[in-house]
C-alpha cells in the first residue's frame, strides 16, 4: 500500500492533481483525474495502471502522454469528454474521449535496471 500513496503522490504536478486510488478485482489501479491543465474533467475519468507495473516506467509513459500535442489540444477543447489514459501497457499511452480513442504515441524506450 504504501508503493501506491506513494506513486501517488509522484504523479501530482502543477498539469494533474488525482483525487483517490482505486484497486480493481482485474489486477488494475485506477486514480481519478480531478484536475487536468486547469480543467476539470467528469467525476468517472481515470488514470489506468496495473498493480504489477514499474512505477518508474508508469510515471515516464504518463509525462510523455500528457506533453502530446494531440492530446493536449483535444482535451483542452472537450475536458468533460475525457473518459481515461490508459498506461497499462509500458511503452504505449492509450486515451479515450467519449466520441474517439486514439493511441497518442509509443513512450520512448529506456532500460531500467
Amino acid at each position: 500500500m504504501n508503493r501506491f500513496v506513494g506513486l501517488f503522490t509522484q504523479l501530482q504536478s502543477d498539469d494533474i492533481r488525482l483525487s483517490q486510488t482505486i484497486f480493481l478485482d482485474n489486477g488494475d489501479i485506477a486514480f481519478s483525474i480531478e484536475k487536468l491543465f486547469g480543467n476539470y474533467p467528469t467525476d468517472s475519468a481515470q488514470l489506468l495502471g496495473t498493480v504489477a507495473q514499474n512505477d518508474t516506467v508508469f510515471v515516464r509513459d504518463m509525462i510523455t502522454g500528457l506533453s502530446n500535442k494531440v492530446f493536449k489540444d483535444q482535451f483542452i477543447t472537450s475536458p468533460k469528454s475525457l473518459e481515461y489514459i490508459d498506461l497499462r501497457f509500458a511503452g504505449k499511452v492509450f486515451y479515450k474521449f467519449t466520441t474517439s480513442e486514439k493511441l497518442i504515441e509509443k513512450a520512448v524506450e529506456s532500460k531500467i535496471d
